[in-house]
């Protein structure tokens, strides 16, 4: 069967009485990508779910919905809501066991894109966060170049918690790392550092020895601020037996090294800064749950994710949006080539959220890369302005719908047409429609909606 629907007619031919159809046929297409744009309440949303269900019309057809909105409903959509309260979300550690595809070096870097989506890591904190996943997984005894290790259970973060709690850890070490996992080793990074120690409880007595001698310091030094003799002497002595006490602890934890390892710990989390600006990324990165242990309950092959509880913190969202679409880019890629077929459909509404010019934005890569994969894009914005030339070049369909004044020379810029092109749309009746079909030349026409309607 045939995935096609009319889009609208002829405007110029429709005025003079006939009717002439453009079809849209992704057989007939140089690609599926789709690029949908129009001001509020121009009707965009209703040609984003003409497009879908075209989609949706082949059984073998996987479309994944990111719902800005909360408004594109799709007959047979499984939706889930995704919100702080709801908690619903994909552990970043999870692993793909294909040893050709997967392992934990990729999903490694998997979390290091995840968290440089706002803003880039450093080389330093990239390395550092990089040895951190790769010591999470070595906790659960897994390593890289032990692919049998590599297949885990993705417990719940409940189930995790009350794990960890009851101190089951021969239970806890059958469950993927979490990036509660992480921030618990970053921590543990951070107090530890300055010993290179941190097994066993005599690093924890060394820990407290040597922050009691930096209290008994502060106090001397507040003692000689006031002046008094008595004070200062029951300070300094108070200082001598921390001091004391100091060394003590420091010397039993020295002598409790027992995998002669410690020094390495040291040299591969050398600073505290780096240490506490990756838990600052991570704290915001956990802040929504987005990327924790719930997976979401969908079912079927269309799943709508109501992203809108969140479309007030755009960070943590672009950071989920693209995990999701990189996800999806290597699922389909682990499959092979398509020849042809659209196996996946990625729709995204306001994409100027997501849309930069930048070679690694998910959006353009698979724009650029995914065709043969069995990927589409249907973004949909307000302006063709907002999507990125890899996209606008690659998309097979562009439906271009009235706009702000403003916005004009810009589109037309972008969209390389005249801007009287654009000047004379009218909500929910006319448009401009590009269609690349194989072996044809791109033309632009002005389509009448209404009659298609």
């Amino acid at each position: 069967m045939a995935t096609q629907f009319t889009v609208g007619f002829n405007d110029f031919k429709l005025r003079n009485g006939i009717k002439e159809p453009f079809i849209w046929n992704l057989g007939q297409l140089a690609n599926g990508h789709v690029g949908i744009t129009g001001t509020s309440g121009s009707g965009k949303t209703y040609q984003i779910r003409r497009f879908a269900e075209a989609f949706a019309s082949d059984p073998q057809t996987r479309i994944s919905i990111f719902d800005y909105h909360g408004d594109i409903e799709i007959p047979g959509a499984s939706e889930v809501l995704f919100s702080e309260s709801t908690r619903y979300g994909y552990n970043p550690f999870v692993v793909n066991p294909d040893p050709h595809y997967g392992g934990l070096r990729k999903s490694a870097n998997h979390i290091i894109e995840i968290m440089s989506t706002n803003r880039k890591l450093g080389e330093q904190q990239a390395a550092v966060l990089r040895q951190l996943v790769m010591d999470c997984y070595a906790l659960k005894r897994m390593y890289q170049e032990k692919p049998a290790s590599w297949i885990k259970r993705n417990a719940p973060e409940s189930e995790c918690q009350d794990l960890y709690n009851k101190r089951e850890w021969s239970a806890l070490a059958q469950c993927y790392p979490t990036l509660t996992d992480l921030e618990r080793l970053i921590a543990k990074k951070l107090k530890s550092g300055l010993f290179g120690l941190d097994e066993n409880n005599q690093a924890n007595l060394a820990l407290r020895g040597f922050e009691g001698f930096m209290r008994a310091a502060r106090a001397l030094d507040k003692a000689k601020e006031r002046n008094i003799r008595e004070d200062t002497e029951k300070t300094q002595q108070a200082l001598e037996k921390a001091k004391d006490n100091a060394l003590k602890e420091y010397e039993n934890a020295l002598n409790q090294t027992r995998t002669g390892s410690e020094f390495d710990e040291i040299l591969k989390y050398d600073s505290v800064d780096t240490l506490r600006s990756l838990s600052t990324r991570l704290e915001n990165v956990k802040a929504l749950g987005l990327f924790n242990a719930n997976e979401p309950p969908f079912s079927g092959r269309i799943q709508r994710y109501n992203i809108k509880p969140l479309a007030s913190s755009e960070d943590e969202l672009k950071m989920f949006v693209y995990s999701r679409m990189m996800a999806i880019f290597h699922e389909e890629m682990q499959r092979g080539e398509s020849h042809g077929k659209v196996r996946h459909v990625i729709i995204l509404d306001e994409a100027k959220k997501f849309c930069d010019e930048e070679s690694s934005n998910p959006i353009n890569i698979i724009a650029n890369e995914a065709r043969k994969f069995g990927i589409s894009l249907v973004l949909a914005s307000q302006s063709p302005s907002h999507f990125s030339e890899d996209f606008i070049n690659s998309a097979g369909t562009l439906l271009v719908q009235n706009m702000a004044p403003g916005d004009w020379q810009r589109a037309a810029n972008k969209l390389q047409i005249e801007k009287s092109k654009l000047e004379y749309l009218k909500p929910r009746e006319t448009a401009l429609l590009k269609l690349q079909r194989v072996g044809e030349r791109i033309n632009w026409f002005q389509v009448n909606l209404k009659e298609a309607a």
